[in-house]
């Protein structure tokens, strides 16, 4: 937002910068939230290596 706010000030368009500053803002927010979320691939859900020690356990147990 210090970039809206100082565009303001330059060009005497108050409040239009700071509101596109934080819209801008909040928008690249969600995109890095977005991509931090884990993939759904099913061979991640297949990968012994992935899953918790005692669900592989429990996995092995039910198959002998």
């Amino acid at each position: 937002m210090g970039f809206g706010y100082f565009a303001d000030r330059q060009f005497e368009s108050e409040p239009i910068g700071l509101i596109i500053g934080a819209v801008i803002g909040f928008l690249a927010m969600l995109l890095r939230i977005v991509r931090m979320r884990p993939s759904d691939d099913l061979k991640d859900l297949n990968d012994p290596s992935t899953q918790s020690p005692d669900t592989a356990s429990k996995e092995n147990e039910s198959n002998k």
